[in-house]
Order: structure tokens, then C-alpha cells, then sequence
């Protein structure tokens, strides 16, 4: 999505994003389909890449691609399986590969560090499975996920660091934490953030968000989801040996 609103605002008369899934199957966010699409990009699903189409001078000048159907469920999504149809060209001045993002991880297999799908394999205090004195945490362990996760994911792996050095520091606080509870909370609908009108934001790299008013934020921070609880609950539990 990153790529194609780019693509758009630096000029391109025309852009086409070609999945191989459904667009409804796709892992980015919503509102990114939805952006990109209300600025102009075409998404062209159920459409797999096979080949770039290029002339005498080696230019490339379009992209052929095989028609997809879905098919079976796989790892909680229906997959794509090639239909009964002839490839298609897609003329193109510019194809830009924009399939996804990840770690180097050769780097780190040659040194034993487990790999599995993409990602290192770590347990929840941080340890990588099978190598003594190294941890690991964030994308690089659960792919791409929140900002918090990573934040929780290093706090734990700082924590048993700090057990493995010997150190046997203890996190306290001298506060009381209550109990988060939902008994004073009415379930309340989540403020969007403003946009700027699509045409205008497609021709230039401002900020296509206008922000809450004090209003709107004073509503969010309302609907507070207690991380003072559940943060401290799930560093807890990451150290598992001892807190």
C-alpha cells in the first residue's frame, strides 16, 4: 500500500496493485486498502504475477499474470489456486516488487540461530530455542505485529538478560496497581481519525490525517484499555521464574 499511494503521488497516470488473494484476504489494514483505493489505485485480485514482459532494449513493458480462483482454507485464510484460464498482460511502464517485508535471517542461520517460516524461534522469556546466552523479540520472532507487542516482547527479554548476567535484579513499584475492571465502563464506539479529502492528499507526502479534536481525544482517552494492568501482567508472566 506504501508503495502504490507513493507511486501515485509522485505522478503515475494509472496504478495497479495485482494480488494473488481476495482483496477482503489481504493482511494489510483496512483503511490502507480503503486510502489507497479512494486515491485512485486499482487492486486487481485474485491475479498471481508470473513473469515481467520486457522489449529489445530490455525495458520492462508489462506483467503477465495468472488468473486465481479460491480455494481451501490454510492457516485460517482461503487460499488461491490457479483457474482454468489463459494468462493476462498487463501493460506497465514500471513494476515495482512490493511482496511483503522480513528479516535477513541466512545471516543468522549459519550460526545456528533456529529459524522457522521467516522468523527466529524464541521462547516467551525472550531465549532463543536452542542458543545459550541470546535473545530475541518483536517482528523478528512474531512477524509483523504492534508497536506494543515489540515494546512487551523487549521488556521481558531485558528482564531475563538480566537474570542470565546474574544480576537478579527486582522490578518493583511502590504503588498500589488496582485491579482493572469493566464494572464502571459502558461498552462505547471507538473516535476515527479525521482524513484529508483524498484528491487533495494525493498530490503531495503530507499527512493524510488531521488528528482528533480535544473533544474526540478526551472520548478516546476515555476508552482506556488499562496497560498499566495488562502490561505489567504480561511482563510478568514472560520472566515466568521469578519476579
Amino acid at each position: 500500500m506504501d508503495v502504490a499511494r507513493s507511486s501515485v503521488r509522485l505522478g503515475a497516470a494509472k496504478v495497479s496493485i495485482v494480488y494473488r488473494r481476495r482483496k477482503a484476504d489481504m493482511t494489510a489494514l483496512r483503511e490502507e486498502v480503503e486510502s489507497a483505493e479512494a486515491e485512485g489505485c486499482d487492486i486487481l485480485e485474485l491475479m498471481a504475477p508470473v513473469k515481467i514482459e520486457k522489449d529489445e532494449n530490455d525495458n520492462a513493458v508489462g506483467l503477465w499474470v495468472q488468473p486465481q480462483m479460491i480455494s481451501n482454507v490454510v492457516n485460517g485464510r482461503p487460499a488461491p489456486k490457479k483457474a482454468n484460464k489463459e494468462m493476462l498482460l498487463i501493460r506497465s511502464d514500471v513494476i515495482i516488487v512490493a511482496i511483503g517485508q522480513g528479516i535477513k535471517t541466512e545471516y543468522f542461520e549459519v550460526t545456528g540461530i533456529p529459524v522457522k517460516r521467516g522468523t527466529f524461534e524464541a521462547q516467551d522469556t525472550g531465549k532463543v530455542t536452542t542458543s545459550e546466552g541470546i535473545f530475541a523479540g518483536g517482528d523478528c520472532v512474531t512477524g509483523p505485529a504492534t508497536v506494543i507487542r515489540a515494546i512487551a516482547a523487549g521488556k521481558v527479554a531485558a528482564a531475563n538478560i538480566d537474570e542470565y548476567l546474574g544480576f537478579h535484579h527486582v522490578i518493583e513499584t511502590n504503588i498500589d496497581i488496582p485491579r482493572a475492571t469493566h464494572d464502571d465502563k459502558l461498552p462505547c464506539g471507538r473516535a476515527e481519525v479525521p482524513m484529508r479529502d483524498a484528491f487533495d492528499r494525493r498530490n503531495d507526502f503530507e499527512p493524510v490525517e488531521k488528528g482528533f479534536s480535544c473533544e474526540e481525544a478526551c472520548h478516546e482517552s476515555g476508552r482506556c484499555l488499562r496497560c498499566d494492568n495488562f502490561g505489567f501482567g504480561s511482563f510478568r508472566g514472560g520472566r515466568q521464574s521469578r519476579w
